[in-house]
């Protein structure tokens, strides 16, 4: 029940009154070019924890106080620029969203089958399991990421084959996520996509591990290490409701019914000095060892965080 325990304590839920009327947004998402919709893009206010995520049609819909229409909101979708603009210029609109222009050198194709051996990075082995859920307790999408270092010792060229993505026991659904690979930047923290597309993962209802065939990408590891990611869509056939407890001040609400968005991945409980993971607040990456989780001593060991558990398979 950990994994449960760990999603309810990521963010308290206030419990008030409806001070403030409701409006709903709603549009969609258009490549300025080709006019295609964009599908599974995030809007997420800049200054509030509140977002949501455009569906497969590149439709949205955002229901907020009337209060942060004039609030700046964040489009996001890898492959296109961003775009902010205030939450009243979503009504009914149609959003258009520029192809980013990168300056990439010589793409080099990989046969990974000329590659005969293999070896696998799994760092969570014999390490206490949790559940990881998206850490803005439902209220924005966020991304998990784990950093791989380039400390394999191992002759060059390394090229990235397969990822295996863990989920929680007690999650049982049918979920899609976005999985992404990133480059480290000289401080250790996430930096560009290696995988410059849409990879949508879709896991279905008793799955407990996937494997992704990354072969065809011709990833050479960096020399500065590389993270792996998940990334949470709010899109209605992730959403469930959760039961849980709520104190705020000095009241406690019983079986406060609140929606979130699958999929639960599995976590393991490392050292809090050694461990290198990232999770993607409204404001940008923040380290893990930073996280400030309520009743968060209760559920690791002084010096222990989350991380997430992936299992990475190289080629060389």
């Amino acid at each position: 029940m950990l994994g449960r325990l760990l999603i309810g304590a990521i963010l308290l839920i206030a419990v008030h009154g409806v001070s403030a009327q409701q409006v709903i947004l709603k549009g969609e998402l258009v490549d300025q070019g080709s006019k295609q919709k964009i599908p599974y893009a995030h809007l997420i206010f800049t200054d509030v924890a509140i977002g949501t995520t455009s569906n497969k049609n590149g439709r949205f819909f955002l229901n907020i106080p009337n209060e942060l229409l004039v609030k700046n909101v964040r489009i996001s979708c890898i492959g296109y620029q961003e775009k902010i603009i205030p939450a009243n210029q979503l009504a009914n609109a149609t959003i258009s969203l520029k192809k980013r222009v990168e300056e990439l050198g010589e793409v080099v194709l990989v046969n990974n089958s000329a590659y005969h051996h293999k070896k696998n990075l799994n760092p969570f082995k014999n390490k206490r399991r949790i559940g990881l859920g998206n850490f803005s307790g439902g209220l924005y999408p966020s991304v998990l990421a784990r950093y791989y270092p380039n400390d394999m010792q191992l002759p060059n060229p390394v090229y990235m084959d397969e990822v295996t993505i863990f989920f929680d026991e007690h999650y049982v659904g049918n979920s899609k996520f976005r999985l992404r690979v990133l480059s480290a930047t000289d401080s250790l923290s996430p930096g560009e996509d290696l995988i410059r597309g849409n990879l949508i993962i879709t896991s279905y209802k008793y799955d407990r591990k996937i494997r992704v065939d990354l072969s065809g990408y011709s990833i050479k590891v960096p020399d500065n290490g590389f993270f792996i990611a998940v990334e949470h869509l709010f899109i209605k056939e992730n959403s469930y409701e959760e039961k849980i407890d709520v104190r705020v001040n000095d009241s406690v609400y019983k079986n406060v019914g609140t929606i979130r968005y699958g999929p639960i991945f599995k976590g393991v409980e490392e050292d809090k000095d050694v461990s290198n993971s990232y999770y993607m607040s409204n404001k940008g990456w923040k380290s893990m060892k930073g996280l400030n989780i309520p009743q968060y001593g209760s559920m690791f060991k002084e010096g222990k965080i989350a991380s997430p558990a992936f299992k990475v398979k190289v080629v060389y």
